[in-house]
């Protein structure tokens, strides 16, 4: 597991992504992304953002398609955080998204590559599992 100051600046990340999706906040979503980024989806998609307007679009999207599901909230659980080297990791994370009523909706387990960039953790790459 990381250290107390990584565990911090890793809850603060995960914290401000699953804030910034439940507001349907496209640029704060992207923001938690370092440009380039590539992302793998559930159904086996390959995405490679070149630009922040690109990881925006896409984002917004998602954002109002997890909307229109009616997912109003989300939680997350860290499974495991490996760093490598000085400046990066790995981090595989639960997430649950639920309605309104607090029922799950929705459940799966994403790896992100992080790497820290001007004192704080970004997503380089996204695989969800």
């Amino acid at each position: 597991m990381p250290t107390k100051f990584e565990f911090n600046d890793i809850l603060k990340l995960l914290d401000t992504y699953n804030q910034a999706f439940m507001e349907r906040d496209a640029e704060a979503i992207a923001a938690c992304y370092m440009v380039p980024t590539l992302t793998i989806r559930g159904d086996g998609t390959v995405h490679v953002f070149t630009s922040r307007e690109e990881l925006k679009i896409f984002f917004q999207d998602v954002a109002d398609l997890y909307f229109e599901k009616g997912w109003r909230n989300g939680k997350y659980r860290i499974l495991s955080w490996q760093l490598l080297g000085e400046r990066k990791g790995v981090l595989t994370v639960e997430w649950v998204f639920f309605d309104a009523g607090n029922t799950p909706v929705r459940q799966w387990d994403q790896t992100y590559n992080l790497i820290l960039e001007e004192n704080s953790w970004i997503f380089y790459v996204s695989t969800f599992h």
